[in-house]
């Protein structure tokens, strides 16, 4: 079985066990499943912590220093570092082993070559970047991801809206990315950029589905942002001349059940309440009144003049009361 580009072998009874349990996507939560055990089981994989040291800079001296300058390097380095002239300090031997290794590998020819080869440093290209930042992700590492992000805008010179994934993965890949890292800059507050890639996957699962039924996931995390942005918009000034359907018509036509929306208008009336803006809360709870009355009309048989049932009523009365309208 093949995931992100990593060849990984039967894991056995745990392993399904894992993905019956895993929250999220079922072939995200494999891929992230994946690449954790390849990550703890492959020691080239770029993302561990490598345990090379860095000869040249244990040395202090330049990738093309010579042989000279290196002898003297260490040299100096092992006369002020020796562990008689260091007792006091208990990594004092490490230390002093650090730099006979360095100079030992950098002063034999092939083993400098060698070692020269394996630790060259990889160039950041548009492709390189946008591996890197998918497997920080999906190795759950969200800081590094983000800043393997912003390197990578800085290189192309676009915003997160224009990136295009698709240039530089392939189509499953782009949109596990695409909504990683969402969750990631939603997790750092940046709801904004967040917004619009959540936005981009439910586009694109219109036109190609991939998510499926996370895809429903994703719709519960748009409704929050989008409503955390009209609560934040009722604090202020234009929270005046809010309107119930369509401040509320983002929201609702991701899908919402009648309950939903008028809880949606309840918390908005206490957002704008708390504001003072008392007219403007009114309307989101006579909204909130007629979602109830629907709701409570669905669960039992209308009243036989067709006014609202009494239970309907006593549940506005309490919005009422709740709200101190």
């Amino acid at each position: 079985m093949r995931r992100c580009g990593f060849s990984v072998g039967y894991c056995g009874s745990f392993a399904m066990s894992h993905f019956r349990h895993e929250v999220g996507s079922g072939q995200l939560a494999k891929r992230r499943f994946y690449f954790n055990i390849e990550k703890r089981t492959n020691e080239g994989c770029r993302l561990k912590q490598s345990s090379t040291q860095d000869h040249y800079a244990a040395l202090g001296v330049s990738r093309d220093a010579s042989e000279q300058e290196i002898r003297g390097a260490f040299r100096t380095l092992a006369k002020r570092r020796h562990p008689d002239k260091n007792r006091g300090n208990p990594r004092a031997h490490a230390l002093f082993e650090e730099i006979v290794e360095a100079y030992r590998t950098l002063t034999d020819e092939a083993k400098r070559r060698n070692y020269d080869r394996e630790t060259k440093p990889r160039p950041e290209t548009p492709h390189t970047l946008c591996y890197d930042l998918f497997a920080l992700l999906l190795a759950e590492q969200p800081e590094e991801a983000l800043e393997t992000l912003d390197k990578l805008l800085m290189r192309l010179k676009a915003s997160v809206c224009a990136l295009n994934l698709r240039l530089y993965l392939n189509e499953e890949d782009a949109a596990d990315c695409e909504f990683l890292m969402a969750e990631a800059l939603e997790n750092a507050g940046q709801r904004d950029e967040a917004v619009l890639l959540y936005e981009r996957s439910l586009m694109r699962e219109a036109r190609r589905p991939h998510f499926r039924k996370f895809a429903e996931e994703i719709r519960l995390r748009l409704r929050r942002l989008r409503f955390d942005r009209l609560v934040e918009k009722a604090g202020g000034e234009a929270g005046r001349q809010m309107k119930p359907r369509q401040a509320l018509e983002p929201i609702f036509e991701l899908g919402a059940t009648n309950k939903q929306r008028a809880d949606y208008c309840q918390k908005l009336a206490d957002a704008l309440k708390e504001a003072g803006h008392m007219k403007s809360a009114r309307r989101f709870l006579d909204e909130a009144r007629c979602f109830s009355t629907v709701l409570f009309n669905k669960k039992s048989l209308p009243s036989q003049n067709g006014a609202p049932r009494p239970e309907a009523e006593e549940r506005h009365a309490e919005l009422q009361a709740d709200a101190g309208i």
